[in-house]
């Protein structure tokens, strides 16, 4: 008895620059009016992303002489293309500020009757997002009666909810507790809940660290390390992927930059 032998279906590898670019003009054609110049910005970048719209380097090979021209990356933090290592190193980072305590999520949402504001005036509306934010959480940590302490937090920016409807809000990841600095003290918090919820709404770049968490409070970050006897590691960083010769695979090195011929804005 022979079986026909059925193939696998294997699906096509699909790239968010190849759909933006197929969707590009229906999409400038429905909604160019309300496209602001920060996503025209992203959009053009996704799409021009190693094409050669961002200029070329010249790279050469020390082994066989051998040189190829090799197109540039756009740098744009909204592009997955060229952004995989950058994403790669921050989330090193975090790990590495993880501390042997219990954490909490905190969540902000912009009042809906804001959004309007926010969408036209992004950079000022985030800014007070995030500060309005960080000031409320500190002054909850200072003034807890349990705490008295100095909070250290990461919150992330989110601007769309799952349904993709323009939704900003601050996700915001808390340890639970804080440094007394001046005592050399742990204060932990106890309980399921961080703060009172209500209170906490009463009193009330895309992604920022506060207080011990920060990157310029290394002084602090080390005294919690040694309130909390614990030790936290340098954070490795991963090297970027070397470029390779294609015919010998040795190392090539950047011997000139092309600009591009036509300036991408």
């Amino acid at each position: 008895m022979s079986m026909s032998h059925t193939p696998t279906y294997s699906p096509p590898h699909l790239h968010l620059a190849d759909l933006v670019s197929d969707g590009l003009p229906e999409l400038n054609a429905r909604y160019g009016a309300v496209l602001n110049d920060a996503q025209r910005h992203a959009l053009r970048a996704i799409v021009g992303c190693r094409t050669g719209a961002f200029g070329e380097r010249v790279l050469h090979c020390q082994n066989c002489d051998q040189f190829v021209h090799s197109p540039r990356s756009c740098g744009h933090r909204s592009c997955p293309t060229c952004q995989q290592h950058t994403v790669s190193a921050w989330l090193a980072r975090q790990q590495a500020k993880l501390l042997p305590v219990g954490y909490f999520m905190v969540t902000f949402t912009l009042p809906a009757g804001l959004r309007p504001i926010a969408l036209r005036h992004q950079r000022v509306v985030y800014d007070a997002l995030f500060a309005s934010a960080a000031d409320t959480l500190k002054c909850f940590g200072a003034n807890h009666r349990q705490l008295h302490a100095d909070l250290g937090f990461c919150a992330v920016l989110h601007t769309h909810n799952r349904r993709l409807d323009y939704h900003p809000h601050l996700l915001v990841v808390i340890p639970g507790g804080g440094i007394d600095a001046a005592r050399k003290q742990w204060r932990k918090l106890t309980g399921r809940y961080l703060f009172n919820g209500r209170q906490l709404g009463t009193g009330f770049r895309r992604v920022r660290d506060y207080g011990f968490l920060h990157a310029n409070a290394k002084r602090l970050l080390t005294l919690l390390q040694i309130v909390l006897r614990v030790i936290i590691p340098p954070t490795s960083m991963r090297a970027a992927r070397p470029f390779t010769c294609p015919l010998c695979h040795a190392p090539m090195v950047v011997r000139a930059f092309i600009a591009p011929s036509v300036r991408v804005t």
